[in-house]
């Protein structure tokens, strides 16, 4: 029973160095990550950056901001009046030459008191803070991808464990038989073997269908078809070492790099230079305009002309300050909220990352060895004939749950570290 052990083993690490092998190979070939991305996750991040249409649109956004806030603070065009003069009734008639006299006027109206550079300001402010809304879509983005392929990765090593697993039970299975021909063991020893692989085919219909809902999420990020292929994940990055960070670091580096934040804080200022011009409205707008006169034929004069608005609508300019008001502290509470939730977001996921690593060490250190040593205990007992099928059954179980739990704690691992690197804004 022992060589079954060995060989089983050794068969199931054989399989796996052929499976890598074979992935790792597939991915270096010409022409594999054009038709199957998804070996690495910077492949994937740089496909999605380039095709995802939220991202896209975005952008787009940010572009057409950029050139609204180009033309803020510009003049309005100038007004071009013709004025008809003693015009003859008798006559009935307004054709130019059969009129008194006829005056070309341009007029232009000129903003005072700063109200220009107030425009210019306000553009500026809401374009930064749709450029800064560009990049949290980019940072969302990033983060979705990353835990889509976490996940996508987990669903393929469960799947690997699960196949291993099989392989294990079918040798015993193999063994269990030898024993009840030999009169060792009985029957149940066989069916409860087999009802254990059983539920390890159900066990792997499931991951299947967890793998293909990975997959479908994964290529909707990249503007695929849900059921376009997916290279095989060939592994999960490493936890950088800029997030196993304090909190009160985190958090600075948060306050500085967060693109919500910087958005907010760019509404507001835009928020900040609606509420002055609208108390700048109190101050009138002069027109100036120019004219010549047309008379028989000759122009005969020039004239000149300046105008301004009187702002006697007070109740329009009150509510227009209210409202500028208003929507200060709208923003100003906004960026309140975002902050807040920034941090605390940031708090859980810091935590969590704490939390699952020490989950990991535990598991590796010291779980994952008992499990595997109670494992091989149970095997050479059964061997022997010293202990029951049942609890060599129930080692297995624990086995796979111990590998399992390693496997979702790594995963989780993933799924922190991109929250955190989403809350930053900032990119591996």
């Amino acid at each position: 029973m022992a060589a079954l052990w060995s060989t089983a083993a050794g068969q199931g690490f054989a399989r796996g160095l052929i499976a890598s092998a074979a992935v790792m190979l597939l991915a270096a070939a010409p022409g594999w990550a054009a038709t199957a991305p998804g070996a690495t996750l910077e492949e994937l991040l740089s496909l999605a950056r380039n095709v995802n249409p939220d991202l896209a649109v975005a952008r787009l956004e940010a572009d057409a901001a950029g050139a609204r806030a180009a033309a803020a603070g510009g003049l309005d065009d100038p007004l071009v009046k013709m004025e008809l003069q003693d015009i003859n009734r008798r006559r009935g008639s307004l054709v130019p030459g059969k009129v008194g006299a006829i005056f070309y006027r341009v007029e232009q109206d000129f903003p005072l008191w700063g109200k220009r550079d107030l425009k210019r300001e306000i553009g500026a402010a809401e374009a930064l803070g749709v450029r800064e809304r560009s990049r949290m879509v980019a940072a969302e983005l990033a983060g979705r991808v990353k835990i889509a392929f976490a996940q996508h990765y987990q669903a393929g090593a469960a799947l690997r464990i699960n196949t291993e697993l099989d392989g294990l039970l079918q040798a015993v299975t193999a063994a269990a038989q030898i024993r009840a021909a030999q009169s060792l063991g009985g029957q149940l020893e066989i069916l409860q073997a087999e009802a254990e692989r059983t539920r390890l085919a159900i066990e792997r219909n499931e991951l299947e269908r967890d793998r293909g809902v990975a997959r479908a999420r994964l290529n909707g990020l990249l503007d695929r078809a849900a059921e376009a292929p997916l290279a095989e994940p060939l592994g999960l990055r490493p936890v950088p070492a800029s997030v196993v960070q304090p909190i009160e670091a985190l958090v600075a580096r948060m306050e500085a790099a967060n693109p919500e934040l910087a958005a907010e804080r760019a509404m507001r200022s835009a928020a900040g230079g609606a509420r002055r011009l609208a108390d700048q409205a109190w101050y009138p707008d002069v027109t100036i305009g120019a004219s010549v006169a047309n008379r028989g034929g000759a122009f005969t004069g020039y004239e000149a002309m300046v105008g301004a608005r009187i702002p006697l609508q007070w109740g329009v300019k009150e509510a227009q300050q209210r409202e500028a008001a208003a929507k200060y502290g709208a923003a100003e509470a906004r960026l309140r909220g975002a902050a807040a939730r920034a941090r605390s977001d940031l708090s859980q996921a810091s935590s969590g990352l704490q939390a699952s690593l020490r989950t990991e060490k535990m598991l590796t250190s010291r779980l994952l060895p008992q499990t595997e040593a109670a494992w091989r205990a149970g095997l050479t007992a059964y061997q022997a004939g010293r202990a029951e099928f049942a609890l060599l059954l129930e080692a297995e179980r624990r086995l796979q749950q111990a590998r399992l739990d390693l496997l979702r704690s790594r995963t989780e691992q993933q799924v922190m570290i991109a929250e955190i690197e989403r809350i930053m804004g900032e990119e591996p």
